[in-house]
């Protein structure tokens, strides 16, 4: 699972984190599961919008796939949306390890 805050200066290579997520063939044995949010920034021919959204990756998807969830949540610093997003990627992947990715500008976490 990826939990990817692009909602910043950093839009532009989050959106190449997300490609590189997405180039491995899929595979029967890995889920990657990926929650970004945008401000919207023109990316080199990237489709612009902003907010938070879910994808369960597939080889090859676009970061304006219609396949993505859109979430409700407006801040991905809060501690419910991250909780969230841990609850949703354990239910749809249904595996028996589990990883979290939190990529951002790297402050670190601190006790909510």
């Amino acid at each position: 699972m990826f939990y990817i805050r692009g909602d910043n200066t950093l839009e532009c290579e989050a959106l190449n984190v997300f490609n590189q997520l997405t180039a491995p063939p899929d595979s029967a044995n890995t889920t990657v599961l990926v929650q970004l949010a945008r401000i919207g920034s023109p990316c080199d021919g990237v489709a612009r919008w902003d907010g938070i959204r879910r994808f369960v990756i597939k080889h090859g998807m676009p970061v304006d796939s219609v396949d993505a969830t859109v979430v409700n949540a407006t801040n991905m610093g809060d501690r419910s949306t991250l909780e969230d997003f841990v609850r949703w990627g354990t239910e749809v992947s249904h595996r028996e390890h589990t990883m979290l990715i939190m990529w951002g500008h790297g402050d670190g976490t601190t006790l909510w």
